[in-house]
């Protein structure tokens, strides 16, 4: 299950939909871990793949992370503060919780997930600069993800572009 508020948009590869507009059974983008290597160690055993929706439930959001980055145009992305991100320092990659992310964290998106896996030497691996992060209180309109089971473990789904965990 993972948690989006209604505005944030959900990989769909190479669409995108917000989360309003999801419905059971629409195909978006996805990792997954096979399900015999459970451990997040090797990351070798994941793989780029697509998720179905399986259910898509309402629910009131408490709080959220506004996270800005990029240019001089600043994006934002907006999750809820127990939302799991993957962090990198270009070697490794970490998850953190949303509510810990700070201001010079470098946070993974799709084309850098895609391009990290690769191991090729020859990429340039750019990750997701944040230059602000802001914490509002209260209650937010917003949907619970839950993702259909399959014989592979679903490790997680883009949103806004960022990757974040699948909470089982």
């Amino acid at each position: 299950m993972i948690k989006v508020f209604e505005t944030t948009k959900i990989s769909t590869n190479p669409d995108e939909i917000k989360a309003s507009q999801i419905y059971t059974g629409v195909i978006v983008q996805g990792e997954t871990i096979r399900a015999e290597d459970e451990t997040l160690e090797e990351w070798s055993n994941f793989r780029n793949t697509n998720c179905i929706v399986d259910e898509l439930i309402e629910c009131n959001i408490d709080d959220k992370i506004i996270v800005s980055y990029g240019g001089d145009d600043l994006a934002t992305t907006e999750l809820s503060i127990d939302s799991i991100v993957l962090t990198t320092d270009y070697e490794t990659l970490t998850e953190k919780r949303a509510d810990e992310i700070k201001i010079g964290d470098n946070l993974v998106d799709a084309n850098f997930y895609d391009n990290y896996n690769k191991r090729d030497s020859d990429i340039e691996l750019y990750a997701v600069f944040i230059q602000n992060v802001e914490h509002v209180t209260g209650k937010f309109k917003g949907y619970e993800i839950h993702l259909s089971e399959s014989d592979s473990q679903w490790y997680g789904i883009y949103a806004d572009n960022l990757f974040c965990k699948n909470l089982i």
